[in-house]
């Protein structure tokens, strides 16, 4: 599944250089536990990046727990660098200048999977210029829900109304 998310959504951003998903394990532990599934290029290593530094838009998607897009705009400029100054210089080191996170937040809890399944987290795309991402909030959030239908085996409408 996670190569039939992400070959759907690399195209529809056209920017989109390097994708990644990422899963997070939210059962047990105090913290959740991240990690990168099918990246491509640079993603695995920003990912990681963020993981690490525990910032930047693939953390933030996250951490909202509903479905979200996240962007960075441009990771050299003042804004995004406000936001994120860690994750910034190492993006720049790695010619990463767009972001964007789209928070898939369906956790096994949420939807009654298999609850020793990874859940998802992020589709996380990268673009080595700058405001490479310029769809719709709305187009975000229809991916998002997209993906967590097909990653979880649910339809949306199940989704949504989980834990109701």
């Amino acid at each position: 599944m996670v190569g039939v998310v992400l070959d759907a959504v690399g195209p529809l951003y056209g920017g989109c250089l390097s994708i990644s998903l990422t899963l997070v394990e939210q059962l047990g532990g105090d913290r959740p536990q991240y990690r990168t599934a099918g990246p491509t290029g640079v993603a695995d290593a920003m990912d990681a990046a963020q993981y690490r530094l525990a910032e930047g838009p693939c953390v933030e998607a996250v951490e909202l727990d509903m479905v979200a897009v996240v962007r960075a705009d441009d990771l050299a400029g003042s804004t995004d660098r406000r936001a994120w100054p860690d994750l910034c210089r190492e993006a720049d080191e790695l010619g990463v200048r767009s972001a964007l996170s789209i928070a898939v937040p369906w956790t096994p809890q949420r939807v009654g999977v298999d609850a020793e399944q990874w859940s998802l987290g992020a589709i996380n795309c990268y673009a080595s210029e700058p405001h490479a991402f310029t769809q719709t909030e709305a187009y975000g959030r229809l991916v998002g829900c997209w993906a967590g239908a097909l990653m979880s085996g649910q339809a949306p409408a199940d989704l949504s109304h989980a834990g109701e």
